[in-house]
């Protein structure tokens, strides 16, 4: 898994993202790979200027900047699993990326990871209950008994190419602000164009999803469970969450879609008021 670093030489075919006035500087470094240009491009921009208007500026971070702001922020973040933490993993630009949002005032108020997990004719079961998910080196590096015990039937289904998104945090000055719709979809279209994914997964815990999280993310399928034992940051469950890559762009052709409805409805409001 892997932080991100340079921008490696686009592929035949692939389309470089054009930065328009005002984006965030993030977008320059997009090349759409993989997936329809025209839907992935139209979808960048549109969900950056709607996190510009939310208040918040998106741009590629570090892993280092990433376990910062999970360390300063205690309060309202609880400490990152193994996942998607360099102390645990071997991370670079192949296999991981991270984006940061910062506010006004340049302080960061919300963070979305995500690393590939290439299993090959592996299962997702199996690299999850073999601690593999969560250590480069799972003997040398869990905790005493700790294990994870897998039971999504979804998961002995997923080969491949299988994105993993966590390290999900939001400030408290930003939530309920709609971040939690846009950070998730911009973290998995970006990893599929990249990688050409075969699945696009998170593993949320009970008290997020309740809160909405996972219907917020745009996630189609919901599945329990995935229970941890003995882990350093205690025992509990999580839900597999996860869609293929057509209902990914099928999801965001209808955020476009709500996003012009929105934006039509707006401007006939101000007719309506200028008349």
């Amino acid at each position: 898994m892997a932080g991100m670093g340079s921008q490696s030489a686009p592929g035949r075919g692939a389309r470089i993202l054009t930065r328009t006035a005002g984006a965030g500087d993030w977008i320059s470094q997009v090349t759409i790979e993989h997936g329809p240009p025209d839907v992935l491009g139209r979808f960048f921009l549109a969900a950056d200027a709607e996190c510009r208007r939310l208040g918040v500026t998106l741009s590629f971070g570090t892993f280092d900047e990433l376990v910062a702001a999970n360390r300063a922020n205690r309060d309202s973040w609880k400490p990152m699993m193994p996942i998607l933490d360099p102390a645990y993993q071997d991370f670079n630009d192949d296999n991981a990326f991270v984006f940061i949002g910062r506010n006004e005032q340049g302080e960061i108020v919300a963070t979305q990871a995500a690393g590939l997990l290439r299993l090959g004719n592996g299962t997702y079961h199996d690299f999850a209950q073999s601690l593999q998910l969560n250590y480069r080196d799972p003997e040398r590096m869990k905790a005493p008994n700790e294990r994870c015990l897998p039971t999504a039937p979804s998961l002995k289904a997923m080969r491949g190419k299988v994105l993993f998104g966590g390290a999900v945090w939001y400030h408290p000055s930003v939530r309920k602000s709609g971040l939690a719709a846009l950070t998730p979809r911009i973290s998995r279209a970006y990893g599929y164009t990249k990688w050409n994914i075969d699945y696009a997964t998170a593993f949320i815990v009970e008290g997020p999803l309740k809160g909405g999280l996972g219907r917020n993310a745009g996630y189609p399928h919901v599945e329990w469970g995935i229970t941890y034992e003995n882990t350093p940051m205690g025992s509990f469950q999580a839900a597999l969450c996860w869609m293929t890559p057509d209902f990914l762009i099928d999801d965001l052709r209808q955020f476009l879609g709500s996003a012009a409805s929105e934006v039509d409805a707006a401007g006939g409001e101000r007719r309506a008021q200028d008349a």
